[in-house]
């Protein structure tokens, strides 16, 4: 129903007494004035929200149309009560509550709806509610009030605070006082947090717990703090925020407002641009779980002022931010890193007091350091973009000793998609490799049946030693589980070489590698020498010493280092029959050949060869491209001299050491 103001107008034409008297007439004129707040259940029309609310009741819808209300809402008492704009745009429905502490106050009261306004210029906050359930934000515009644009207080719980745009508040954005189990969703809040003595943030979660964050497309430029856990908030929920641009992207605990932080949990976020990404300081147990924290000036994740204790940071991509990707700076207990990627910073980890454990995370590619370590930390289940340790240890700066950092990774990085398969193969327990001249035979033992167990890699080496191979040094691969054996016929060059295979799953993004096997040695190459002056002449007036024409060098022009190995050939006497006696040598006929080797032409001492037709060894290993001298003499009896003169050649040969 309007409201009708009737304006009756009667005319009464009266004449004199000379005149006939004649009828009158009423003229009957209707106009009707429509005010702009409507009670839609009673069909009742106000001037004002405040007038429409003195008169309204329990179960009534109130809708608000365009205009500026320049008065103090106050909703108290009420269950089940909607207050809204349902029709024009926002900015044209307007609350200024210049004169006024709050603009908007619900206390008492449960399950009420109220949205659709701009909401500003208060001399505190925007919306104040207390001892308040089950009431819904949405659909405001809450800007330039003094304190807060919405301050939730002591017993409010369960209020849905969406689809709002909360800016340029000189206090928070949205600010929870001792409330629990709200949610604040699909908000953009930005451009607050103005004043720098206090608790100021876009949202500010201040002792209550089990509230959720969620899904808010930006939490922007505020001036000191995106998000905000202080005081003892517990179980709450921050998850697929994307918080950009402000001082500290989300921080949780704080030396000047402490209390039992716990049990909240840091999910899906991106933090990107701020000077840090997440800060802690004196919080307990808490998760920072699938974040992307990148592009911050300073650090991605702070550890500051006062220790915290039993963090776990798990499934992060932390990256380029501009100093570190996880600063610890106070003695905090218990921080467990794991699955995190850390890259891109100038520092990947700094890591100053307390105990921290390591995990299956991937850091790399930072551009000082990877690690900077004033306390000794456990790092070797940890990828580091090598599996070489010369490499790994180079961008890990030690100023207090670590543990062996020998790679737990193989293949590459680790997923940190949350739930991944990250175990890897168990190893391969025997391997052989057979020498020879143009390749090396390997063979191995196929591993027990073990779940994703799908093909092997060959790994081939110049030096021992696990850590020192990379996935440069694959040679081959197969795809069948049933393949144990490989020859390499490819080798570079001769020489010795070191072998292991691996096992690997069927992982598709980031593959799960087994350690290497016990590692196989063999030798492919040739063994060659050349030898100079090896046909050996004796007159008969060379008893017992040796002839300079009888020196003799012997060059390894091999690709290996060899042994050289001799033979007397055709040794004879040419004036009669002898006898070759080492032992002995007098007595008729009495013969033998002594041999001396050096690796110069400085004489050292002979060695008698035993027997004329053997092999006998002259030098265990020759280097490739060096030589031996070798000199050579016959020992004779005086008496025997008549027996002379002999000849004799001696034959050199190369074979493996």
């Amino acid at each position: 129903m309007k409201h009708f103001f009737k304006i009756f107008l009667v005319f009464l034409i009266g004449f004199a007494s000379h005149m006939d008297a004649k009828p009158y007439q009423d003229i009957h004129i209707s106009v009707s004035l429509r005010t702009n707040v409507h009670n839609v259940t009673k069909n009742i029309w106000y001037p004002t929200i405040t007038a429409a609310l003195a008169e309204a009741s329990n179960n009534n819808t109130i809708e608000v149309y365009r205009g500026t209300y320049n008065e103090a809402v106050v909703i108290s008492g009420f269950t089940n009560l909607v207050v809204a704009n349902m029709t024009s745009p926002i900015n044209d429905v307007v609350i200024d509550g210049a004169t006024f502490a709050n603009a908007v106050t619900i206390t008492n009261s449960s399950h009420i709806q109220f949205g659709g306004f701009k909401i500003k210029n208060a001399v505190s906050n925007g919306i104040y509610l207390a001892n308040t359930t089950s009431a819904s934000l949405v659909f405001n515009y809450i800007a330039s009030n003094n304190d807060h644009g919405i301050k939730l207080g002591t017993n409010s719980k369960r209020v849905i605070m969406a689809s709002n745009n909360i800016f340029t508040n000189q206090g928070c954005g949205i600010c929870m006082w001792n409330a629990n189990s709200n949610t604040i969703q699909d908000n953009i809040i930005s451009r607050n947090a103005a004043k720098m003595n206090g608790p100021y943030a876009g949202i500010a979660i201040l002792n209550g717990n089990g509230n959720r964050v969620l899904n808010n497309s930006r939490i922007a430029n505020n001036h000191n703090t995106g998000i905000g856990m202080w005081g003892g908030p517990q179980n709450n929920y921050i998850q697929a925020n994307t918080i950009i641009s402000n001082s500290i992207a989300i921080s949780i605990g704080t030396t000047n407002y402490r209390g039992n932080i716990r049990n909240n949990v840091v999910t899906n976020n991106i933090m990107n641009r701020n000077s840090v990404g997440v800060m802690f300081e004196a919080a307990r147990p808490n998760r920072v779980v699938n974040n992307i924290i990148a592009y911050n000036s300073q650090s991605g994740v702070l550890f500051r002022y006062e220790a915290s204790t039993n963090v776990v940071l798990e499934n992060n991509m932390i990256k380029s931010n501009t100093q570190t990707g996880i600063d610890i700076q106070v003695a905090c207990v218990g921080i467990e890193n794991r699955l995190n990627t850390i890259r891109g910073s100038s520092s990947g980890i700094r890591f100053m007091a307390g105990t921290m454990s390591m995990e299956k995370n991937n850091i790399m590619s930072n551009s000082q350091w990877n690690m900077v370590l004033y306390q000794p930390v456990k790092i070797t289940n940890d990828w580091f973009g090598s599996t070489i340790a010369s490499s790994i240890g180079s961008m890990i700066s030690n100023y207090s000793g670590y543990s062996n950092f020998t790679p737990y990774r193989l293949f590459g990085r680790f997923d940190i998609t949350p739930g991944a398969d990250t175990v890897r193969l168990p190893s391969i327990t025997w391997m052989t490799a057979i020498s020879s001249v143009s390749a090396a035979t390997l063979k191995w033992l196929k591993p027990a049946s073990v779940s994703g167990f799908t093909r092997y890699f060959v790994y081939r080496s110049t030096n021992g030693g696990y850590t020192n191979l990379s996935q440069a040094q694959r040679i081959w691969q197969t795809n069948d589980q049933n393949v144990t054996n490989y020859v390499d016929t490819g080798v570079p060059k001769a020489g010795k070489y070191y072998y292991c295979v691996t096992s690997l799953d069927d992982a598709l993004t980031y593959t799960n590698e087994a350690w290497y096997s016990y590692q196989a040695a063999a030798v492919v190459g040739t063994y060659s020498i050349i030898a100079t002056n090896t046909n050996l002449s004796y007159s008969s007036l060379a008893f017992n010493a040796m002839s300079p024409t009888n020196i003799s060098f012997v060059s390894n022009i091999g690709s290996l280092p060899c042994q050289v190995i001799g033979q007397l050939n055709d040794f004879t006497n040419q004036s009669g029959s002898y006898v070759w006696d080492v032992t002995n040598t007098t007595g008729f006929n009495r013969v033998r050949v002594d041999c001396m080797v050096t690796t110069n032409a400085t004489p050292t001492s002979w060695f008698t060869v035993d027997n004329q037709t053997q092999n006998f060894v002259l030098y265990t290993t020759l280097p490739i491209q060096k030589k031996i001298y070798l000199y050579t003499r016959v020992i004779t009896p005086s008496s025997s001299s008549s027996l002379g003169p002999y000849r004799s050649r001696i034959r050199v040969q190369a074979i493996k050491p």
